[in-house]
């Protein structure tokens, strides 16, 4: 019976599998003489797009006629359902260019071509490339993995949210000064969700504040509401933080030295109670 079973099982045929979790959004009315980065950078404001492992570039098709002319439709690719979700709910409507019509987005849907599953041979050069590209994928997801899906956050995700053009460094001459700016921006970002850290970087020239939120998905929304809008007369800047650069004013080497070390350990772990250490700065 045992044989019966293995022999049934291998005469099994391959399938077409569809995917659990549909993360393209399939977009009409692009502008025709658009490309591939303006349109990446004006989704992004949705979430995280996905990112060609070879070219590291966001994975943004144009479609175009046999003549090569873009024909204003393109599938963009989130690494996050929820991105899709934002995408869907607050691209659908807009205009990517002021005064240039209105987009169509909606989620993509893919449809299979033919009806029969041909296996792709791969030789072993295709095949350690293949594996490499998937632990690269594992390991991208695993340091990008929010939890949004599930509406929890597991502490490793995209929670720090960097604010550019907040102000000048000039405008911050007392300690009150900076309370009060505090006081502003964290009564702001608390409308979108849970914070645990407001930080002015008070003598950044291109006047950074970094925001930690409790879940990722209110840093998402954060992003998509702040970026493009003004304040104090200068218009925002706003991100996730890169994990690298470091926000805060040149010094001395060997103290600069000592803050790019920890610099990313105290970001990723400060709380509403720990001490801000640009407040050392004064000293």
């Amino acid at each position: 019976e045992v044989a019966k079973k293995r022999k049934r099982k291998n005469k099994s045929k391959p399938k077409w599998k569809k995917s659990k979790i549909n993360t393209y959004i399939y977009v009409q009315g692009l502008p025709l003489d658009t490309d591939e980065d303006e349109v990446a950078q004006f989704f992004s404001r949705y979430g995280v797009l996905r990112t060609d492992e070879v070219t590291q570039k966001p994975l943004v098709k144009l479609y175009r006629d046999e003549a090569g002319d873009i024909k204003g439709d393109a599938r963009i690719g989130y690494l996050k359902k929820p991105s899709l979700d934002l995408a869907v709910q607050l691209g659908h409507g807009a205009s990517m260019r002021e005064g240039e019509g209105t987009l169509t987005v909606t989620e993509a849907v893919f449809q299979q071509k033919g009806t029969q599953f041909v296996a792709k041979e791969e030789d072993e050069e295709a095949k350690q490339k293949r594996a490499k590209l998937v632990a690269a994928q594992k390991k991208r997801e695993r340091l990008l993995d929010w939890g949004a899906d599930e509406g929890v956050d597991d502490g490793r995700g995209l929670r720090i949210v960097i604010l550019l053009h907040m102000f000048s460094p000039s405008d911050i001459e007392s300690v009150d000064d900076k309370k009060q700016l505090q006081s502003e921006i964290e009564a702001e970002v608390r409308k979108i969700g849970e914070i645990e850290k407001v930080t002015i970087f008070e003598n950044n020239p291109e006047g950074a504040i970094a925001v930690k939120f409790k879940e990722s998905k209110a840093a998402e929304e954060c992003i998509t509401s702040m970026k493009g809008r003004f304040f104090g007369g200068q218009q925002i800047e706003c991100d996730f933080w890169d994990g690298v650069t470091n926000y805060m004013v040149k010094e001395a080497e060997e103290k600069e030295d000592a803050r790019l070390d920890t610099f990313g350990d105290w970001l990723e772990n400060q709380s509403t109670d720990e001490e801000d250490p640009m407040d050392g700065d004064s000293d």
